[in-house]
């Protein structure tokens, strides 16, 4: 278990947004930007007002210079490009590949909304490009149409960068052609609702209140699945805690590591696909807010935690190499309680910890071979 030492002990930058977010994305590659927009963090956040309407904006952070010493700093610009949405986002995803100067992103709320973010020496823009609806699907757990309910997370396909998936409350799934502008194809993931998706290289991963991680072979009918980590029946994983699958994270460097967080569970669960029967965790003494995996080092995870904590976890085998475990590397006390984490793709040493209504960007636990904070 880490020990928690000090606060926030590197490179800071404090980006304040004035109204609550739940959404925030890192831009996922340098392809098409400027060269003044590598020396930057760029982002994307949504607001989430349930009675007003609601924007999109993207920001561009200059990276701090090297000091020697930790630098904070509060970024005053405002958004580098505002869009509006009329309901409130619960996740934002950028374009994985694309080879044009401008760049995609989707998110979720009441519908499936394409923006196209372009950063040209004319300044930067944001452009609404369509908007998806879910066709009407009849659940057990449906008390309003399709149309009405929340679509509670997306995913936007790394092999095929015309797709993306959106899930909504009552549990149905919904793959889009954003190419063609249409849905694809719409089936029940999970009964009971479900609050999280995720694509594999050829298939998708729902996170269900059913308390079931379940995997869809696109390769086949998707309405075909096996369950990989369960927490509720016959079925369940030892020692768990009855609960609903509140968020699931891939591992972008190996597709067989999935890490999820249950709800009133202290741990953060790793699934690996190659032996589903053998789940391990990482333990703390709070419950889990958020989860991100290096976007360079497969072996390490990172989690925040209610009481204002940040632990970096290391993968390892055991001696047998017939399981894995988790080790913690590296830790952090914050000044305040984050409820998500991001990691940048373009910058791999920046994290961005969310706030209800900011977030702070750090170069914190950079280096954890190096990192002077203890840890037992």
């Amino acid at each position: 278990m880490a020990r928690i030492e000090g606060s926030l002990g590197a490179d800071g930058v404090t980006v304040k947004f004035g109204q609550p977010s739940a959404a925030m994305a890192f831009r996922s590659s340098f392809s098409g930007m400027s060269g003044d927009a590598r020396a930057k963090l760029t982002f994307a956040m949504g607001t989430l007002e349930e009675q007003s309407s609601n924007e999109i904006r993207v920001y561009e952070v200059p990276l701090p210079a090297p000091s020697g010493r930790p630098v904070r700093t509060l970024h005053r610009d405002p958004p580098a490009a505002v869009a509006s949405q009329p309901d409130p986002v619960t996740r934002i995803v950028w374009q994985p590949d694309f080879a044009r100067s401008s760049e995609r992103l989707i998110a979720s709320g009441e519908a499936l909304r394409l923006y196209e973010y372009s950063d040209g020496g004319d300044g930067a823009s944001l452009r609404p490009i369509r908007v998806f609806r879910p066709p009407q699907l009849h659940t057990a757990n449906t008390e309003a149409s399709s149309e009405d309910s929340l679509l509670t997370s997306c995913d936007w396909s790394w092999g095929e960068s015309w797709k993306a998936a959106a899930c909504a409350e009552e549990g149905n799934v919904t793959l889009f052609d954003l190419n063609r502008g249409e849905a694809v194809s719409t089936f029940i993931a999970h009964p009971t609702g479900m609050d999280d998706v995720r694509f594999g290289s050829s298939s998708l991963l729902t996170a269900g209140r059913d308390g079931q991680l379940r995997h869809f072979d696109l390769r086949t009918k998707p309405t075909a699945f096996c369950c990989l980590y369960s927490n509720t029946g016959p079925d369940a994983a030892p020692n768990c805690r009855e609960g609903p699958i509140l968020r699931i994270e891939t591992n972008p460097l190996d597709e067989n590591f999935v890490a999820l967080i249950e709800r009133e569970d202290m741990r953060v669960t790793i699934v690996d696909l190659r032996k589903v029967n053998k789940p391990f965790c990482a333990r703390s003494t709070s419950f889990p807010t958020g989860i991100a995996w290096h976007p360079a080092n497969s072996k390490r995870l990172l989690s925040t935690y209610e009481r204002g904590q940040l632990i970096m976890w290391s993968i390892e085998s055991t001696k047998d190499a017939e399981q894995h475990r988790t080790k913690s590397v590296g830790g952090l006390g914050l000044r305040e309680e984050a409820f998500g984490v991001q990691w940048s793709r373009v910058h791999t040493d920046w994290k961005a910890l969310q706030h209800i209504d900011s977030v702070v960007l750090t170069n914190a636990l950079a280096d954890t071979d190096r990192d002077m904070l203890s840890y037992v």
